[in-house]
């Protein structure tokens, strides 16, 4: 007799999420949620105006940090998008044997996976590209340009994809990592 699997929310939610017809439109209104009856404890109040005199480095950076959506026609070089994915979810150090990287996860597990779409670049030719965290290289998984393609999955979102950036940052989860320490949900 087969013993069916445990359920599993993570996996349901993985499985019915793949298709990308049943998203729904961006909803630019940010939503909060707040419990009415629970104990409030006020907090001083930060305001970005108010901090932009502050000599803290940290706050400085977190207050010029924006999104922007005009790019320029140069392209994306070699160095930026290293600095860019070894900064932000590289490893933090060069030794073969060190697993923490840049951003934080829960008990250690990493599952996120990243990919690049390359669109336009000085020095490395279009595609879709798999970062390759311990040996902090991009690794090509299918060549020529795929904005189209994206564009499309994307397409209730349109709005905010604009025509003219060199790079898309592309995440996917490996629940497996997580699930192997957490157990099912």
């Amino acid at each position: 007799m087969i013993t069916p699997a445990p359920y599993s929310l993570a996996l349901d939610y993985h499985e019915n999420t793949k298709n990308p017809s049943c998203l729904q439109s961006l909803d630019a209104r940010t939503q909060y949620k707040v419990y009415p009856g629970a104990k409030v404890v006020s907090l001083q109040k930060n305001y970005p105006e108010d901090a932009r005199q502050d000599k803290d480095i940290f706050i400085k950076t977190l207050l010029s940090r924006k999104s922007i959506r005009t790019f320029t026609d140069d392209g994306i070089g070699i160095s930026t998008l290293s600095q860019l994915l070894t900064l932000s979810c590289g490893l933090r150090s060069e030794s073969m044997d060190s697993t923490k990287r840049t951003y934080a996860s829960a008990g250690a597990r990493y599952p996120i996976e990243v990919y690049i779409a390359l669109f336009n670049s000085t020095e490395v030719e279009p595609g879709l590209y798999h970062y390759n965290i311990p040996h902090n290289s991009l690794e090509l998984m299918r060549i020529g340009n795929h904005y189209t393609k994206l564009r499309n999955l994307y397409s209730n979102q349109q709005e905010i994809i604009p025509t003219d950036f060199p790079c898309l940052i592309l995440f996917s989860m490996v629940f497996k990592r997580t699930m192997e320490k957490y157990g099912l949900m």
